[in-house]
């Protein structure tokens, strides 16, 4: 009969279990982590010390000496065939600057509870290590590890205070539900969305509790469903790929924020030329969104003019390029405005049979380009010029002077 739960598959432990203040700073910098995704963290001494209480025999210098030695000891089996194993301390290092603590977390330790994808969250290590007990950490890997997710499961007493490893303990069903069961379901819950009913399970002639039926709701995962769902209502035309663009959006969803996801599907929309669904998956995989107009403005001339805001449409944008390049001081860029402004309708109702085209040699990077990509990139013996156009979110306007 296959195991219900295997703790050869995940294992996870302290070398040593945290005293209660150091769990106090221990969930502190988990927070740390998940609400700033940094590595490292700022206390002053008076927070310190209205976290934790030292005794008269120790100080905040020695506790964090202590603190240090504490380390995560963890092995997994990736495939069913390889098996990995390690450990890392909690923090790297500290020091003190004007009553100041400055924290700084290991890197591996960092990588459990920030916002990458790695094999750590794989296994659920930004979870359990969340949990005060292995009991709790347990009861919530039998859960994962056997799909038992938003279904059913029924175990028998025994075989779960096994997995608990309390076989010796709780005889009455009483104390093993008050003590041991209803704690361990209220602290799954507020750790990672997931609820949890029960039934018992007793022997029909003497009603014995010999067992439980538990059913396992995992909100989480169902409100990332439903998150994903609604994201892809406002690019099913677009996409030629439904299974790998819903798969995409879902994980980074969970692992980078709804936020996150919704901006760069707005990018990809407006900025997209070729296959969409080649840029949705550069987009919310490279963060296009914040990055990539700053990696096109990398060269090496000199910025003279830059402008960032929101416009209303592209047309409004327009004719703020033309107000901006007639207003410059600079000659050349001047004429360029005063062409292209006074020629635009006449060139946009005919440019499909390309006449007038040579007339304004800038036209296809200023103006073409620009209706079809909402970006355009200009550049001359002269000026290089940047422009994006990013609907309900800032739009840029960067030129550059070559010499």
């Amino acid at each position: 009969m296959k195991k219900i739960f295997d703790k050869e598959d995940i294992f996870i432990s302290f070398n040593k279990k945290l005293s209660s203040n150091e769990n106090i700073i221990f969930k502190r910098i988990v927070k740390h982590i998940l609400l700033n995704n940094t590595p490292y963290m700022e206390l002053s001494e008076n927070e310190l010390n209205k976290l934790i209480k030292l005794d008269q025999n120790n100080n905040l210098k020695n506790f964090f000496e202590n603190f240090m030695k504490k380390k995560i000891l963890y092995s997994y089996n990736k495939l069913d065939y390889i098996k990995y194993e390690g450990m890392f301390y909690i923090i790297s290092s500290y020091r003190i600057i004007n009553q100041k603590y400055y924290i700084t977390f290991s890197e591996d330790f960092y990588k459990v509870f920030n916002k990458e994808s790695n094999d750590f969250k794989v296994y659920k290590f930004n979870l359990l290590l969340q949990f005060n007990d292995s009991t709790s950490r347990n009861f919530f890997m039998m859960l994962t590890q056997k799909n038992i997710l938003n279904n059913f499961i029924d175990i028998s007493l025994t075989e779960l205070k096994k997995i608990l490893e309390i076989e010796k303990n709780y005889s009455r069903f009483y104390d093993f539900e008050k003590y041991i069961l209803l704690p361990v379901i209220k602290e799954i819950k507020d750790i990672s969305n997931i609820e949890i009913e029960y039934e018992k399970i007793k022997i029909s002639n003497n009603r014995k509790i010999i067992g439980l039926r538990l059913y396992v709701k995992d909100r989480l995962n169902m409100q990332l469903d439903t998150q994903a769902e609604k994201l892809m209502e406002d690019i099913e035309s677009l996409i030629s790929n439904r299974h790998g663009a819903y798969e995409l959006i879902r994980k980074y969803i969970q692992t980078k924020g709804l936020d996150y996801v919704k901006k760069n599907i707005y990018y990809s929309k407006l900025h997209y030329s070729g296959k969409f669904d080649t840029f949705l998956v550069e987009s919310i995989k490279y963060d296009y969104f914040n990055k990539r107009f700053k990696e096109k403005i990398q060269n090496k001339y000199n910025l003279i003019f830059s402008y960032e805001k929101k416009f209303k449409n592209l047309k409004n944008l327009k004719e703020s390029i033309f107000e901006i390049l007639q207003n410059s001081r600079f000659l050349h860029l001047s004429n360029i405005a005063s062409i292209l402004e006074d020629t635009f309708g006449i060139i946009d109702d005919r440019y499909q049979t390309g006449l007038l085209k040579e007339f304004v040699p800038f036209y296809n990077e200023f103006t073409h380009n620009l209706d079809k990509s909402n970006e355009c990139r200009y550049e001359d013996d002269v000026f290089l010029i940047f422009i994006e156009f990013n609907g309900i979110y800032d739009s840029y306007i960067y030129i550059y002077k070559k010499y």
